[in-house]
């Protein structure tokens, strides 16, 4: 089959499917989940090596069949499960050469062509658009790209996470940014609030905190009520400035949960204040606590799901 439908570059697409195959074959107790994620992979199958290995292999295939687009299609659509891997392990910072840097956003710009030539409009069947994943992904290599005191500090919970991300606080500093998928990079609260403290390590001046939370309704994953911002201990505000305006440090969700809410999205959290001097950052996330009666879910508990905390 891969001779016959891609013709000089079937030999380097078996060969992706054999390596790939080998390495899965490695681990025996490797579930190939359903709702999986790439993450799932990087340190076997989708390691920064083996993606190295795979990324070159679609490079020959392309090499092979060079002058003929029809066949050139063929092999880019076959590599959009790759290219979707790279991206993601970008986003997990793996390494320095699988980071949010210039090659992220190059793959970023191929895969979102190559899917818009082929005329491939969802990332999954939760309705997730492509469309949707390209500005989501723009938006991460925008928070990224700024300057974050917070990177590598200290995380407290002040309640308890569960099962995801090795329920470890520190994902929310980690540099690692999460996706469309609560299986990377997220942190995760069932029938909880989130309540957490960044300690910046000395008292530093500030006026922006972001973060982001995920929503995947059919897995009782839904937005907070509201996200708040405070600090605890000793604070010093700018004399000339004053005082921030209480509301300015909560902010609603745009997107309270109904029926028809979007399945599969990503919503953004930007505090915006007048300059404060402070060592802690509290980041409080209200959780609705249970799924409402009309969701096939009515009465499980609610989860919320937080990305990196960017403070500035």
């Amino acid at each position: 089959f891969c001779k016959a439908y891609y013709k000089e570059a079937g030999e380097y697409i078996e060969d992706y499917i054999t390596a790939i195959h080998e390495e899965i074959v490695k681990i025996p107790d490797f579930f190939l989940f359903l709702y999986g994620d790439p993450s799932q992979g990087f340190d076997s199958f989708l390691s920064p090596e083996m993606l190295n290995y795979y990324n070159n292999l679609f490079r020959l295939a392309r090499e092979a069949v060079a002058g003929k687009p029809e066949i050139i299609d063929r092999v880019n659509i076959s590599g959009l499960s790759i290219l979707f891997a790279s991206l993601e392990a970008s986003r997990a910072n793996l390494n320095k050469q699988y980071s949010l840097n210039s090659k992220a956003q190059n793959w970023l710009n191929k895969f979102e062509k190559i899917c818009k030539d082929a005329g491939i409009e969802y990332m999954n069947e939760m309705g997730y658009t492509v469309d949707e994943y390209i500005s989501s992904y723009k938006k991460t290599l925008e928070r990224f790209a700024l300057p974050n005191l917070a990177a590598g500090k200290k995380v407290d919970a002040l309640t308890s996470p569960k099962k995801y991300a090795g329920v470890d606080p520190m994902v929310l500093t980690d540099g690692a940014l999460g996706g469309p998928s609560f299986y990377s990079n997220w942190l995760g609260f069932e029938g909880n609030d989130m309540e957490v403290i960044i300690d910046l390590g000395e008292v530093q001046e500030i006026k922006n905190v972001q973060t982001a939370f995920l929503q995947v309704t059919n897995h009782i994953v839904f937005f907070p009520e509201y996200v708040e911002v405070s600090f605890p201990g000793d604070i010093s505000w700018d004399a000339q400035l004053g005082r921030p305006n209480a509301d300015g440090l909560k902010i609603l969700t745009s997107s309270p949960l109904k029926p028809g809410s979007k399945v599969n999205d990503i919503e953004y959290f930007n505090f915006n204040f007048d300059p404060v001097k402070t060592r802690y950052v509290k980041i409080y996330a209200r959780n609705i606590k249970k799924a409402p009666d009309w969701h096939h879910a009515s009465g499980l508990p609610a989860w919320i799901f937080c990305d990196e905390i960017g403070i500035s």
